[in-house]
């Protein structure tokens, strides 16, 4: 079609428009298309536009009262800041398709507008992006519906939703259902369980410019509450039938009780009266004010109502529309509220004159309580130019699976008493389901131990021109109850073990301790700390251990060890070998920690022989002794730094006697006495003097009780001898001696 033939055709339709579409991206530049467009912008009934990308044009701000729905395809050229801008005024906005053809624009704008937006409700996209670019839209939680092109998008989208805990799950009834380009479009559903829902206590009277086309005023009336009216002449009451969902009697009293009835009217609940462009809708929740409308609450008696018996009302700005009373089928009151400042509002009455051209009664309303003109009281009331900020304080534990919110409160709607809904996320259902309602605190305890969660926030009340504020909090993870995850010893000695044990769970702010047992005996010192030393350990022993953990009244399953201890390094051999002027000493011993090397030290009348000190050698040698005295040998068996153990010798060297005859050699004898422990033998010896011959006589017997018997030569050739026996005997000498049985003789030439 040529476009100035329609825009002359179109021109021409004196009505207003409601719904408009253009899609012809060749004639968007030309003026009088433009100038065309600038009037449907204009019309302050628009409610849907569906157009190709726009120029910077002058959007009137009537029309954000009542645009509802926008379909944009954006080519190459765009779309203007001032658009977007005058998008987000929109407070009925709750619909939006986005269609990309073009590459060379900035999509960031319209991503941001979508995910800052607090009315809208269902989302369209075909726009090429990454999941990352997408991720943003999921976390606005006003949005329930989205719809997105499938092909261009990756397949851990589906994941990517899941982990953000939003609970948008694929809605079967539109999953994969086929759009006219040839692609498949993913619907996700942001659902919440609401277990109050069917609890009733309120009605919500909605007037519109026509039925369900522009929504003008909506009020909330506590179900069967009376309330006064008009110098107390009047009174009315809202109920429902014998509890029935369906049926809504609205009720006109002759007196300010509620007792003479004047006329009475019944609707459907939900359904539009014709007569009156008006809706009854039962409800849960009461109507709370919204952004860019005005709001004010009328009070029963002088402000001291509970929250819930208020009337409350939300707005537009400046239209003349009905008040509530209704006489014999006529609306008998009809009144205009207008912002005044951004703290007051201007409520006229005109009685019948639908124009309200013909004001009866003014008056300027604020927050504070003010009494109106028929005598009701009025408070609250302002221009709702804010956003509502809400903010959630401190989440405190209780319990592993009790926690409470310490506070709510919100910024925006000075001196609106509000209530709040909070609904926590069981991952069990996966959903979010409805904590508590309250206008402050909230204890949330049906959680197991353990688990995830995070709160969602919503004001309690219900908004007809845009959404119900709400706020998502950090996550918030309760404790596992305390658990013992590992347990051991890093250390020990022969009669001291150093522990360490770990655990996991309980209160993130209190530090778990411990009961450690020890062979059934509590160890105090130990509970605060996770490494500990135990003494005063029998040596050789095994050592039971059992810890357990413990958090704010909570103990886990014991964890036990059990550890060996190691038997004292002991000395199991000492053995010395003589020669005239040297001995050399043989040891070992057993026990100690196998881990550590057993060293030995030798010491030679309490000085430490250095060649033999703190060495892993099991022998040592003593050589140049030319004293003939008393020696003292001590050894020192060292394994874990504490045990040790000594054995103590003396050795005596004595002269020798020097014969004389030349034929004779020189002997000298060697005589050791072992004096100590371990069964080490005893010596106990004589000398003899000798002459030209040889004089010596050695008492002793071995330790396996040989009898020794040596032949004494005198001057007259005499023979003697002499007997001894003596246990544990041995005899070193420089001269072979040979041992010989009980009763037989060893000769020493």
């Amino acid at each position: 079609m040529n476009p100035s033939n329609g825009l002359y055709f179109i021109q021409k339709i004196n009505v207003p428009i409601k719904s408009f579409s253009f899609f012809e991206p060749a004639y968007i530049s030309q003026e009088d298309v433009q100038s065309f467009l600038c009037k449907i912008w204009r019309n302050s009934l628009i409610q849907e536009i569906e157009c190709g990308s726009l120029y910077e044009i002058d959007i009137p701000s009537d029309s954000t009262r009542s645009l509802r729905a926008i379909s944009i395809t954006l080519y190459d050229l765009g779309l203007p800041k001032t658009v977007l801008q005058h998008f987000q005024q929109c407070t009925l906005l709750t619909k939006v398709k986005f269609t990309m053809l073009g590459t060379r624009f900035d999509i960031l704008p319209v991503l941001e507008f979508i995910n800052q937006s607090q009315t809208l409700h269902t989302v369209h996209l075909h726009l090429n992006m990454e999941d990352k670019t997408l991720s943003p839209i999921l976390l606005n939680t006003n949005i329930w519906k989205l719809v997105f092109q499938a092909r261009p998008i990756n397949r851990s989208i589906r994941k990517l939703v899941i982990l953000e805990d939003q609970q948008l799950s694929p809605d079967q009834s539109e999953r994969d259902s086929p759009l006219k380009n040839g692609h498949r479009s993913r619907t996700y559903q942001f659902n919440l369980v609401d277990d109050n829902n069917n609890n009733n206590n309120f009605v919500h009277l909605l007037f519109y410019s026509e039925c369900n086309q522009l929504l003008l005023k909506s009020i909330s009336y506590k179900l069967s509450q009376c309330y006064p009216w008009s110098d107390n002449q009047y009174s009315i009451k809202v109920t429902n039938l014998s509890n029935d969902n369906q049926n809504i009697i609205y009720q006109i009293y002759n007196d300010n009780q509620c007792q003479t009835i004047n006329s009475t009217i019944t609707f459907i609940s939900g359904q539009c009266d014709p007569n009156y462009s008006m809706v009854l809708q039962l409800s849960s929740q009461p109507i709370i004010p919204q952004t860019n409308t005005l709001y004010y609450e009328r009070y029963i008696s002088d402000c001291d109502d509970s929250n819930d018996s208020r009337i409350r009302y939300s707005l537009a700005d400046g239209v003349c529309i009905q008040d509530e009373l209704i006489f014999d089928g006529q609306i008998r009151d009809y009144q205009k509220v207008v912002t005044e400042s951004l703290l007051s509002l201007n409520i006229s009455q005109s009685g019948n004159d639908k124009s309200c051209s013909n004001v009866l009664s003014t008056r300027t309303y604020t927050a504070s309580c003010s009494a109106g003109n028929n005598n009701y009281h009025i408070a609250n009331a302002f221009p709702v130019v804010n956003q509502l900020s809400i903010s959630a304080g401190l989440i405190v534990l209780n319990d592993y699976n009790s926690f409470t919110l310490e506070s709510i409160s919100s910024v925006g709607w000075n001196g609106v008493n509000l209530n709040y809904l909070v609904y926590y996320y069981d991952a069990s259902t996966n959903q979010y389901q409805l904590g508590c309602k309250t206008n402050n605190t909230c204890t949330i305890d049906k959680l197991s131990s353990g688990a995830a969660t995070r709160l969602l926030i919503k004001v309690d009340g219900v908004s007809y021109f845009g959404v119900v504020p709400s706020i998502f909090t950090a996550p918030i993870n309760l404790p596992a109850p305390p658990q013992m995850t590992s347990l051991t010893s890093i250390s020990q000695s022969l009669t001291s073990l150093d522990i360490i044990y770990f655990s996991a769970g309980g209160f993130p702010n209190i530090p778990n301790t411990y009961l450690v047992t020890i062979n059934g005996q509590t160890i105090d010192r130990c509970a605060d700390t996770i490494n500990c030393t135990i003494d005063s350990l029998p040596s050789g022993s095994t050592v039971n251990i059992s810890v357990v953990a413990i958090n704010n009244g909570k103990q886990s399953a014991a964890l036990e060890y059990q550890q060996l201890l190691h038997d004292p390094v002991t000395i199991t051999k000492f053995d010395l070998e003589f020669t005239s002027n040297s001995f050399s000493i043989y040891y070992d011993s057993k026990g100690g920690l196998p881990d550590k090397q057993t060293t030995y030290t030798i010491l030679l009348n309490g000085t430490v022989v250095p060649a033999c000190n703190n060495s892993p050698d099991k022998s040592c040698t003593i050589t140049n002794i030319t004293e003939y005295q008393d020696y003292n040998i001590q050894l020192i068996a060292l394994n874990d730094g504490q045990a040790t153990h000594s054995q103590d010798i003396t050795i005596i060297l004595n002269d020798g006697y020097i014969i004389t005859t030349e034929t004779i050699v020189a002997i000298i004898f060697v005589l050791v006495g072992f004096i100590g422990i371990c069964g080490f033998a005893c010596f106990t010896y004589r000398n003899i003097y000798m002459d030209n011959y040889l004089y010596k006589k050695i008492f002793g017997s071995g330790k396996k009780k040989h009898k020794y018997e040596y032949i004494v030569l005198d001057d007259d050739d005499s023979e003697d001898s002499d007997q001894d026996e003596r246990n544990n005997l041995v005899v070193n000498s420089i001269l072979p001696i040979t041992r010989v049985p009980l009763n037989n003789q060893e000769s020493l030439i």
